[in-house]
């Protein structure tokens, strides 16, 4: 985890804190902490910072400003990512579909393991508008393709 801590701080080039309360994060005042809390320094940072977790297999969520969230007492185990004023138009998208996954699934990490394919596409396109190059496998390995989902 400890590499993990150093290039999350890298490259976000921002704040990333390890176990960040949650609940002083959010307008409900509520939540345990998550494993990591990064806030990336510009849009160039987020596409760092999602590299970064694509290529560890963490798990991320996005998170604005906070207002509206309840997290759960036992916090997120992944990485929360807060995506500031100036990260604005990519924020709105980014919450909206946060938001629908976890209507849509009742159990967390299962979210989580079926948002992982929209967030990596959303990773693919900004890292392509950067004109980054990766040698990304063409498909997922069956083991990694999302079941069908627990509806809520």
């Amino acid at each position: 985890m400890r590499a993990l801590l150093a290039d999350l701080r890298r490259a976000s080039r921002g704040e990333v804190i390890e176990m960040a309360p949650l609940a002083p994060r959010t307008s409900v005042r509520v939540g345990g902490s998550a494993k990591f809390w990064v806030r990336p320094n510009d849009p160039k940072a987020l596409v760092e910072v999602l590299a970064v977790l694509s290529n560890a297999g963490m798990p991320w969520l996005s998170l604005g400003g906070g207002a509206n969230t309840i997290v759960g007492d036992r916090g997120v185990n992944g990485t929360v990512i807060r995506l500031g004023q100036d990260l604005a138009p990519e924020a709105a998208g980014l919450l909206a579909a946060s938001f629908g996954y976890s209507r849509m699934y009742k159990d967390d990490l299962e979210q989580l393991a079926h948002a992982m394919e929209f967030y990596d596409a959303i990773y693919r396109w900004a890292r392509d508008a950067t004109d980054e190059t990766h040698n990304w496998p063409a498909t997922k390995p069956k083991s990694a393709q999302a079941q069908e989902p627990t509806r809520a």
